[in-house]
């Protein structure tokens, strides 16, 4: 990468990892997600529920789930092995 780094620093041991790893090989911990990825998290949070309630009323849950579907079978692919998904129910049987 031109004017970047390939490694990373550990913020717990110190020791030094490549930007990809997940995990630190050394202390076994996972490392903190990008601020990024923390940012988006967020900002859903803070519209969690007028998203759901749109969902809700405009039918696309179904939609919601093909889409997790789809997302599975893309991390299937490239080495992702998901064990298993499982997933509340409203009163009535549907999501």
């Amino acid at each position: 990468m031109p004017g970047g780094s390939t490694k990373k620093t550990c913020p717990f041991c110190q020791n030094i990892l490549f930007c990809a790893q997940k995990i630190c090989a050394h202390c076994l911990k996972e490392q903190p997600k990008k601020l990024r990825l923390e940012k988006k998290l967020k900002r859903f949070d803070e519209k969690r529920e007028d998203w759901v309630s749109g969902r809700k009323k405009n039918h696309n849950i179904a939609s919601i789930k093909d889409e997790a579907i789809v997302l599975l079978e893309k991390l299937h692919a490239i080495g992702f092995k998901p064990a298993s998904w499982q997933g509340d129910q409203e009163e009535g049987g549907q999501m």
